[in-house]
């Protein structure tokens, strides 16, 4: 009896204790372990179900808890990587102070400090203020390294290559690390492409955030990961990466989205800025008729995409097998009101340089 209530899970003992780094129940249904949040079993009493409904269950059990034990296993790994001494709490970037919110993958010799001291120009990371103090003095760099492809004002949008820059992209992953939790990447940068915003003082080009992409997407996927640092957030920074990101595509030739899955914020915020896109695009057009595929191939944002946003805001109506867009002025109007109501910083494309790369023309990197 013993051996039939244990825990598939290695390193829980079927009382709640999966492991002591981690210190949380098991997650498994199968386990005796698994608990709420108040401590009661989550199953009901199963004895008065019909059997062939049990049987049903028992399918959606086992396909529930391999999901959950790929999870754990994921989570325990990770805890494996990181070092017994692991004590980072605060991360500095120029003038800025910023608590972390994750952990991130770092060697041994950086994650026994509580403050790590970044350049904000070279992204060379110290554990000691002076040590940044004398880097200071001798480095040459006042902004990322690559091609500057967008000059906004004092904005500026650099496209770093991660073959060519392949130490300044994996310091920006590590970094990145600390205010994403799924961030997975750091090795294998070499096939992504990492554009870096960043705003201009007397000093330099400071930091703001960035967004990588695939350099050949299989799935024609325009952005893979976007991080806008904290001290830089509520400023509309995101919305403006996520206008570049399309722009970029479009200027390719190609129809582009987002990596999936996407964060639930991640998703609200790609929401608003289709939304006013879509709506921008409705209200100027002149015809009668216009088509899906139409809005796909002048907005850059995938058919999919435009399917969902506007069966959200219930503006696509389905009859006699084919979608139509109810694109009724007053009404469009008002749905755009409300999301102006909304900060969303968007690109001026004449401010925009973007050729494409040797990667994307065929040529040698």
């Amino acid at each position: 009896a013993a051996s039939t209530n244990r825990c598939p899970v290695k390193g829980c003992d079927s009382r709640g204790h999966v492991n002591p780094s981690i210190s949380q129940h098991c997650t498994l249904t199968a386990c005796p372990a698994y608990r709420d949040r108040t401590g009661q079993p989550c199953e009901p009493d199963l004895s008065r179900v019909p059997l062939e409904n049990r049987q049903s269950l028992q399918l959606f059990r086992e396909a529930q808890n391999a999901l959950a034990s790929d999870t754990e296993q994921d989570m325990l790994a990770h805890w494996r990587m990181l070092p017994s001494e692991y004590q980072v709490e605060q991360v500095a970037i120029g003038n800025a102070l910023l608590d972390v919110w994750y952990k991130s993958c770092l060697p041994t010799d950086l994650a026994c400090v509580p403050v790590l001291h970044y350049c904000e120009f070279c992204l060379a990371c110290f554990t000691q203020r002076l040590s940044l103090t004398r880097h200071s003095r001798k480095c040459a760099c006042r902004h990322p390294p690559g091609v500057e492809v967008y000059r906004e004002g004092q904005v500026s949008l650099f496209e770093v290559d991660g073959r060519h820059f392949r130490a300044y992209c994996q310091s920006l992953c590590r970094l990145a690390k600390f205010f994403i939790r799924h961030k997975t990447l750091v090795e294998g940068v070499e096939a992504f492409v990492f554009y870096v915003l960043t705003e201009a003082d007397q000093t330099g080009c400071r930091l703001i955030g960035y967004f990588s992409k695939e350099k050949r997407s299989l799935l024609n996927y325009n952005l893979s990961c976007l991080l806008v640092f904290p001290n830089h957030m509520r400023k509309g920074f995101g919305f403006l990466l996520i206008d570049l990101s399309y722009r970029i595509s479009q200027l390719e030739g190609s129809v582009g989205s987002p990596e999936r899955p996407l964060s639930d914020a991640g998703l609200a915020a790609y929401r608003k800025y289709w939304t006013r896109a879509l709506l921008t695009r409705l209200l100027e057009h002149q015809g009668t008729d216009i088509s899906v595929r139409d809005l796909s191939q002048e907005t850059g944002i995938h058919a999919n995409d435009i399917v969902s946003t506007l069966q959200s805001l219930e503006l696509l109506k389905y009859w006699r097998g084919e979608h139509f867009i109810l694109a009724d002025k007053n009404r469009l109007r008002q749905k755009l009101s409300a999301c102006l109501s909304t900060y969303m910083r968007l690109a001026d494309p004449a401010c925009l340089s973007w050729r494409p790369a040797d990667y994307l023309t065929g040529g040698t990197a």
